[in-house]
């Protein structure tokens, strides 16, 4: 990788942007902002007006006129389009994407001024269908508030960013929606820890100072990630960018919470969550990490009691218990259950009695109530002796892994997933031992109520082993979950949450995605099997967190009285209303109770009896899971559920969305259930799912790894245009990329081609003005030859290009097939096959061939020793083909531009303003690429392709006789090129100053002719075999080098003695091994195979020396 420019790294991270989360700003803020630096204040002195374009452009001087602020393409006039040595993206990206945004590019026609129509011959882009094009919209996945960039973020901003320009440039109506999400959790947990640093809490705080204290900090520091996604490229509105909890979008998940409550789809009721007692609030499985941990396996005695319940005296002695092993020794008291497999020949004998829970009470283990942890307050049904032991049953249960510690276990529903279900499958009791905070409560006994969960497990296991019930330690690596925001251990406790039923909304995203004509389709189409199993298989939602940032749940709990409600521990009652507001919450209990007032008059006889005319009313005070306003974002950030929103008609369904397929179901299946039930239609056409970005070794990257790439120091080191074209052309759709550091320095060598290319068109393009001053023009098309180049190559056909030199005609017919290839790469959203099907054509047959083959008729070679000047017919002769070759440079290499500008927009448009923008007889083109038209794959003279690749053949031969034989490499040689077809030697002949160029051939004494036939090839082999060599391309094709004296023989001679010397030695020292007695008699066979390839391979190598230096004395 390049050096790291430690200038733009530090004015792009965003990590320290905010000192300590809690609202004040770091001193590097203000270097973050001057990122985005006015284009004027960006740009370097412009260089002394070597260059200056045609004066028919008139745009900067109006602007001038006018005092307007002169746009990017006037900035660029007033360099007079001269190019730096190289391309600095420090400073030329912040310049050109600043005035992308300031010019409006980025919004819908209805926005911007809409662009000029195409000309009435241009015809429509592939697939349109000639009408009107529908609108191509992108809704971003909302990044964290709290987030910074890193490289998950860039693949997608890649991508997305690609398809976007891409449509933009088709010609459709563009929308990229951008927004960030309010994150509850984590920007909660950035607030509360500034507080902390404060010494001061949340809690202390109150919740309306808490709120405004985090708006306080999103004001101040959110905006960090959409400034990162800026240097990336992003062409979004940002005129439109959403904020999950702005005005709209929580009138939105109001409005959608309460249609579901209102179809009874909402629920209050008690389920197993992942709890994060830093928080106090139930997290979802996305937010959850798992990490393969050392701790240990403790193992103990369960005792198994008698059938009255109590226990023997010599329980030990007669075998009398289970043994079980748990890593969560301090869950003890919370076991519902012993399980074991029912047909373990060990402990199948117990099945049906009942254990008793260790340190349940004095006798086991011994010691007195008080001062031994007991579980006194825990159910009374399960006790069953007057020594305060509780009992549990022991079950079969074929799921039990025989194997995993002891095939005894015990099962604590309450604080284990899988004890979870099983607890739920055998209608074990459900104990809860555990506080919010992570402390045990008073059902896990006096000895232990208060402690932390941790200093418990060493408490209950000192008092196993004190009892002698311990039976030993052993280390054990465990799939420990953490939280992904706080880091600490996740605990599963069973909790009253609210929930959503998803049954009812699964079925119709179910059926969006099947059949032959879907309503949306899955790219890749793997993904749609896990699409369908985790919705066939869906569990109901938990969309309740107990947090104070984000949405809250729009219920309100209904009491008989202030009095009442006042009285109420945690808010809550049995009886609750959900409602867009709390009048509107009061207007729906009155009509309730009118309704229920209504119903006992008709019932009843009394009069005496009715429902209360007064009630309290308070909302909850949890808040929804962040996700389910994630899975309103296409159609709430439209202007749902207004149904008369002008964004919403226009841009709803969106086109497509592109994520992450590690989100599927957390994300894409909820924004497809809840599309298709609040609005009736799939919110999108399209998922397209991209892999994760891995280390270069594949490895996931991870702080505790140390292999985390950051992307602003990516950007910094090689520029956004060399990190996006690395991981768009990486990997194919929804397969993991591995980013090699090598691969990043070849996407910035692109970017240099890309560049030097650019400069040598310019040089190419400049015209003499006289006094030393050139200027820029768009060149004029000779007479006869259809201007391709103003008509986007609708005009070029084989006929009227025919009077083009064949290299002009091979490479327009290359670039027409690269068109065809990269769009349709483009439409079916394979950006990997786009960025290389452009870097392809443009690397090889653009830069190594057709420049190269261009500088001949720009620079016409003279022959050599002709003292004859040439005549004005062949001076107008020359300039008529060189005028020809710049406009067909100019038309390839602006459609290159067009081509790689998705993937690589910073470098693409700083050339294309470069460019000259009209004269000669050419039309006004757009001034920014940005909002250019896609090239359209013109026709392809086959004739030509076949003739040019004979040339490549041809030349490609030479160079390697030229290696081979070690000819200097200024030296040009004679050749005669023998061709059999006609065509293709009249071709040849026409472009025999090419081929020479290229070949590094001697013009004046080479020839194309046709292949020597059999009698005139004996006839000369006498005289002229000694002397040539004759390279053989393929059957009516070859090269005639005369190569004697081209070369010095007497050191190309030296060189291959010292050669066959080494080559020599190692032969005999490997025939010397095989002729060993011992070596064949002792070792294996298939050693004594590859000796003997090695040896023989050797005795070849020395051969073929032996007969090259024969042939460089034929040729000496």
């Amino acid at each position: 990788m390049l050096p790291l420019q430690h200038r733009a790294a530090s004015q792009l991270r965003a990590a320290d942007v905010c000192a300590a989360g809690h609202g004040r700003r770091a001193p590097i803020a203000a270097a973050a902002n001057a990122r985005s630096l006015p284009l004027t204040s960006a740009l370097s002195p412009p260089p002394p007006p070597l260059l200056r374009r045609s004066s028919t452009s008139t745009s900067s001087a109006s602007s001038a006129v006018s005092g307007a602020a002169p746009t990017a393409a006037e900035q660029e006039l007033a360099t007079g389009g001269e190019l730096p040595k190289v391309f600095d993206p420090v400073v030329e990206e912040a310049a050109i994407y600043a005035s992308w945004e300031a010019s409006g590019a980025f919004s819908p026609p209805a926005l911007s001024p809409p662009r000029a129509a195409p000309p009435p011959s241009s015809p429509a882009p592939p697939g349109s269908g000639g009408g009107r094009k529908p609108p191509f919209v992108v809704a971003m996945p909302p990044p964290n508030v709290t987030g910074v960039l890193h490289m998950g973020h860039a693949m997608f901003v890649t991508l997305q960013d690609a398809m976007v320009r891409h449509a933009r440039m088709q010609g459709r109506e563009t929308l990229w929606l951008p927004g960030t999400d309010h994150a509850g959790i984590a920007t909660q947990l950035v607030v509360e820890r500034g507080l902390e640093a404060e010494g001061g809490s949340r809690l202390g705080l109150g919740r309306e100072a808490f709120e405004e204290r985090v708006w306080e900090w999103k004001r101040s520091c959110g905006g960090s990630i959409t400034g990162q996604l800026k240097v990336l490229g992003a062409s979004c509105d940002w005129s439109r960018e959403r904020f999950t909890l702005d005005d709209g979008l929580s009138a939105a998940v109001r409005e959608a919470f309460v249609r579901l409550a209102d179809d009874g789809l909402v629920y209050r009721g008690s389920y197993l969550v992942n709890w994060s007692p830093r928080l106090r609030t139930a997290v979802s499985d996305l937010e959850v990490e798992y990490s393969e941990e050392k701790g240990k396996l403790y193992y103990f005695r369960y005792p198994v009691a008698r059938e009255d319940g109590s226990l023997s005296e010599t329980w030990l002695e007669d075998g009398d218990f289970l043994p079980v092993a748990t890593t969560r020794p301090e869950t003890i008291p919370g076991d519902s259950a012993v399980a074991v497999h029912p047909e373990d020949p060990r402990f199948s004998r117990f099945v049906g009695r009942r254990a008793v829970v260790p340190l349940s009470g004095a006798g086991v283990g011994g010691g007195d109530e008080e001062n031994s942890p007991s579980s006194s307050s825990s159910s009374s049904s399960s006790s069953s002796s007057s020594s305060s032991l509780r009992t549990i049953p022991i079950v079969g249960d074929e799921a039990v892994d025989r194997e995993f510690g002891t095939g005894a276990l015990k099962i604590t529903p309450g604080h284990d997933p899988v004890d979870y279900e099983i607890g739920k499958r055998l209608n074990l009791e459900m104990i809860n031992i555990m506080s919010d905070d992570g402390t045990l409560n008073a059902s896990a006994g006096a000895a232990l109520s208060g402690l932390d969960r941790f200093v418990a497990r060493e408490r209950v296991w000192e008092a196993l082993e004190s009892s002698g019930l311990a039976l030993k330690t052993e280390p054990h690596v465990s799939r420990v979950p953490r939280s992904q925001r706080g880091g600490e251990i996740v605990e599963p406790l069973v909790r009253e949450q609210w929930f959503v039923k998803m049954q009812p909304l699964a079925e119709p995203a179910l059926a969006a995605v099947r059949g032959p004509h879907p309503q949306t389709r899955l790219v890749p189409s793997r993904f749609a099997g896990v699409y369908e199993q985790w919705l066939s298989n869906i569990r109901d939602w938990c969309v309740s967190r107990q947090l104070w940032w984000g949405h809250r749940i729009p219920v309100w709990y209904v009491f008989e009285s202030e009095e009442v409600a006042e009285r109420s521990i945690d808010g809550r009652s049995g009886r609750w209303v959900a409602a867009r507001s709390e009048e509107e919450a009061r207007e729906r209990v009155e009509s309730e109770n009118k309704a229920s007032s209504s119903s006992l008059s008709s019932s009843s006889s009394s009069s005496s009896s009715s429902p209360p005319s007064s009630f309290a009313l308070r909302q909850e005070t949890d808040v929804l899971d962040t996700w389910f306003s994630s899975a309103l974002w296409p159609f709430s950030t439209l202007g749902w559920p207004d149904e008369g929103a002008e964004d919403l008609a226009r841009f709803y369904p969106t086109s497509t969305l592109e994520t992450g397929h590690d989100i599927l179901f957390f994300w894409v299946a909820r924004m497809m259930m809840m599309g298709i039930r609040l609005t009736g239609r799939a919110p999108f056409d399209t998922v397209f799912l991209h892999g994760l970005v891995r280390d270069a070794e594949g490895r996931k990257m991870s702080k505790s790894l140390g292999n985390v790439v950051d992307p602003v120091d990516v950007v910094a080191s090689v520029g956004a245009d060399a990190l996006r074209f690395t991981l768009a052309t990486g990997t194919t759709p929804g397969q993991d990329l591995n980013l090699n550091p090598e691969r990043l320095t070849s996407s910035r060598n692109l970017t240099n081609k890309l560049w030097n290319a650019g400069k040598f068109v310019l040089l190419a393009l400049a015209r003499d003005r006289g006094s030393g001053s050139k200027e820029l023009r768009r060149p004029a098309m000779p007479a006869g030859v259809v201007d391709f180049a103003s008509a986007g190559g609708s005009g070029l056909d084989s006929s009227s290009s025919s009077s083009l030199p064949l290299t002009d005609r091979w490479i327009l017919g290359s670039y027409h097939r690269a068109v065809a290839r990269v769009t349709a790469a483009y439409d079916r959203l394979d950006y990997g096959d786009a960025g290389r099907g452009f870097a392809e054509f443009f690397w090889g047959d653009f830069t190594d061939w057709y420049l190269e083959a261009a500088k001949v008729r720009l620079n016409p070679p003279t022959s050599a020793g002709s003292l004859a000047s040439p005549s004005a017919a062949a001076e107008a002769e020359a300039e008529a083909e060189a005028e020809a070759t710049r406009a067909v440079l100019l038309y390839v290499f602006e459609g290159v531009l067009a081509l790689a500008h998705p993937i690589m927009p910073f470098v693409t448009e700083k050339l294309w303003r470069a460019l000259p923008k009209e004269g000669g007889a050419g039309k006004e083109r757009s001034d920014d690429l940005i909002s250019a038209a896609w090239p359209a794959a013109g026709p392809v003279d086959e004739e030509a392709m076949a003739h040019f690749s004979a040339a490549k053949e041809l030349v490609t031969a030479v160079r390697n006789a030229r290696a081979e034989y070690g000819v200097e490499l200024g030296r040009r040689v004679p050749a005669e090129l023998q061709v059999a077809d006609e065509g293709c030697r009249a071709a040849l002949s026409a472009e025999l100053a090419v081929i020479a160029s290229l070949a590094k051939l001697d013009l004046a004494a080479s020839s194309v002719r046709g292949m020597p036939d059999s009698d005139s090839a004996a006839a000369s082999s006498s005289s002229s075999s000694s002397s040539t060599v004759t390279a053989v391309v393929r059957d009516g094709l070859q090269a005639a080098l005369p190569m004697a004296g081209l070369f010095d023989a007497a050191k190309e001679l030296a060189r291959l003695d010292k050669q066959r010397l080494k080559a020599a030695a190692a032969a005999d020292k490997a025939a010397a091994r095989l002729q060993d007695p011992k070596f064949a008699s002792n070792a294996p066979a298939p050693v004594v195979a590859k000796a003997t390839e090695e040896a023989e391979a050797l005795a070849a190598r020395v051969a073929a020396i032996d007969a090259k230096i024969e042939d460089v004395k034929r040729l000496a």
